[in-house]
């Protein structure tokens, strides 16, 4: 039960990969008020829930970076559906991850912790694929999921200035010696920067705003379980190799800042690919053992 009087809304973004899919549906609609699958018109879904509505998408002619253009466009749709319907707090989710561990009620103190006069709430994401980086244009987001109110996740997720013909939308900071770093994490990232430079007249860097604006948390905390198909996981942690932010980190206020054209030795290399195999392979097997004894 929650403890706060809100109107709460979930969307479950992307093309179905999975079987699972009613699973984590059926998941969602415990916590939530309105839950909705933003996805294509060419998917065949049918869903046993009467509090989940399909909003069926047509696709941009560009799917952008990494489908980036995709996501966008799915999560954007769904955001004015639910803001139309008075929804005040959402979160954003994916069609192949199902949470064993969730409470909205935390989700809830953690947007609201600390705040200032300038957010309506905290964006909470994840630690993991939070990166600080030199230049900063290059810093990261992670687009696994991101909760807080409707408000700021319109100024993250929204499209009101977004090119859906580009492949990808940076705006006057691309440097053609870098461009093979650009990828969509970055992508998010400096877009948000942007609205948020031109809504307060303030030039943040990746770590003030995470600093001011987020509230990042250890993905093991929700015990996710990321479906590669319907029988095999994917790794939701990888590339240790960076010096992501972490939750500690996040408390105290620090980070590692990441030169993008630093280069590792032979050594380094090496021990982090044994890193991330061995990593990589526990938390397959941890989502294993979450899966098998979820109870819903």
């Amino acid at each position: 039960m929650l403890k706060y009087k809100l109107k709460t809304g979930c969307i479950i973004q992307g093309n179905i990969r999975t079987k699972h899919i009613n699973l984590i549906v059926k998941e969602k609609v415990k916590y939530f008020d309105l839950v909705v699958i933003s996805t294509w018109k060419d998917e065949k879904i049918k869903i046993n829930d009467k509090k989940c509505i399909v909003i069926y998408n047509e696709k941009p002619e560009t799917p952008g970076l990494s489908n980036r253009n995709l996501q966008r466009l799915s999560v954007a749709n769904a955001l004015r559906y639910l803001k139309e319907r008075g929804v005040e707090y959402v979160l954003k989710w994916r069609t192949d991850m199902l949470s064993t561990n969730f409470n909205l009620n935390e989700l809830l103190e953690l947007a609201n912790y600390n705040l200032n006069s300038k957010i309506k709430s905290r964006i909470v994401m994840p630690s993991f694929r939070t990166l600080s980086v030199f230049p900063d244009y290059l810093s990261s987001f992670p687009d696994h999921f991101s909760f807080g109110h409707i408000d700021e996740m319109e100024i993250l997720w929204g499209d009101n200035d977004f090119n859906y013909k580009n492949d990808y939308n940076f705006i006057g900071e691309e440097n053609p010696k870098l461009i093979d770093k650009y990828n969509a994490h970055s992508e998010l990232y400096y877009l948000y920067k942007t609205r948020i430079q031109k809504k307060t007249n303030e030039n943040l860097t990746h770590s003030e705003i995470v600093i001011s604006r987020l509230n990042l948390i250890d993905l093991k905390s929700l015990k996710i379980c990321w479906f590669k198909n319907n029988k095999e996981f994917r790794s939701i942690e990888q590339s240790f190799e960076y010096p992501w932010w972490t939750e500690r980190g996040f408390k105290k206020n620090k980070f590692k800042l990441y030169p993008i054209e630093s280069k590792r030795n032979l050594i380094l290399r090496i021990y982090y690919l044994f890193k991330n195999f061995i990593l990589i392979k526990i938390n397959i097997s941890k989502q294993r053992y979450w899966f098998k004894n979820f109870k819903y």
